[in-house]
């Protein structure tokens, strides 16, 4: 027999899940995408034929999991922000894996977008990191922080010709007002041991946008975001992370001890205004104290540069 066409080639098993209905009210109709440690499907609303995301958790998971997989549910719904993704129900499978149900997106994350473009112009730069700032300032108001910012969270919807941010995935968000959920500093401290010894770094964070309290283990509050979204916004405009190491380790040590090279230097083919990168930088700063002291902080300096920059106006 000769080569098998490339359709009748053999397939992975079918997904038993893909028709299943959850909580009565849920079909799963499709794969989306996969993470660290969840799976998200499109599905459908039963009786409002409405199309909904579901975020399912891989396997059954120790409790610790389990309970932060339940506070993502518990703080990203009381939000209530228009840049934060809203999530609508919550359930569990039969076999005790817990599933939350979002409303679906149309569009691309921002590390999509980063792929296919590198740097991105100071305008849309502006205008997205603006839109994170005023999502978070939300979260945080809520005595939440996010800790765990990157690209990959972050959606743009196309609205009008214009990004409109989705800020997604609270899976390790922790709660600032030290609630029954949380998890206690030591279990905290020791996940962050073991995250060292993964590829991934997706148990506290993703090192690229770790801040160095964060890398340290030191006690952290919102500032840790503000740090994270300032990684994002230097790799919006050079088109590259700030730091990266060999491996995990090598990449949170250069938060703890390296300098970051100005994005002006790091690319002085790009006409970067130096207004902008002061943001960037302040965003950056090492010492939490030196950086903006809240995200509404940070909001008003993105659009203040966009209107006070008249290069912007054609990016």
């Amino acid at each position: 027999a000769g080569a098998q066409p490339p359709e009748e080639a053999p397939r992975a098993p079918a997904d038993p899940l893909v028709g299943a209905v959850l909580g009565e009210r849920y079909q799963i109709t499709n794969f989306l995408s996969s993470g660290g440690m969840g799976v998200v499907y499109k599905g459908r609303h039963v009786v409002l034929d409405k199309p909904v995301a579901i975020k399912l958790l891989r396997e059954s998971q120790d409790p610790v999991a389990q309970q932060r997989f339940l506070l993502e549910a518990k703080s990203a719904c009381h939000i209530g922000h228009e840049h934060i993704v809203d999530i609508t129900d919550f359930g569990v499978l039969e076999d005790g894996r817990p599933y939350l149900v979002m409303e679906f997106l149309q569009g691309q994350s921002l590390e999509t977008l980063l792929a296919q473009k590198g740097a991105i112009p100071g305008n849309r730069v502006c205008r997205i990191g603006e839109q994170i700032a005023r999502g978070l300032q939300a979260v945080h108001e809520k005595g939440i922080l996010h800790r765990d910012l990157k690209p990959g969270n972050i959606f743009l919807l196309d609205r009008q010709k214009r990004d409109f941010v989705k800020i997604l995935d609270f899976g390790i968000a922790k709660v600032m007002a030290g609630t029954r959920e949380t998890l206690s500093e030591g279990k905290e401290v020791k996940q962050l041991v073991n995250m060292r010894q993964t590829t991934q770094g997706t148990v506290l964070g993703t090192p690229e946008y770790l801040s160095p309290e964060q890398a340290a283990g030191e006690a952290i509050d919102s500032r840790v975001d503000i740090y994270a979204l300032g990684c994002i916004l230097y790799e919006m405009v050079t088109g590259d992370v700030p730091f990266r190491g060999n491996g995990p380790m090598s990449t949170l040590m250069k938060h703890l001890t390296e300098n970051v090279v100005p994005p002006r230097s790091r690319r002085p083919d790009l006409t970067i205004p130096e207004s902008l990168e002061k943001i960037v930088l302040k965003a950056m700063a090492r010492d939490k104290n030196d950086r903006y002291a809240t995200m509404e902080e940070l909001a008003n300096a993105l659009q203040n540069e966009v209107e006070q920059t008249p290069t912007y106006q054609g990016d």
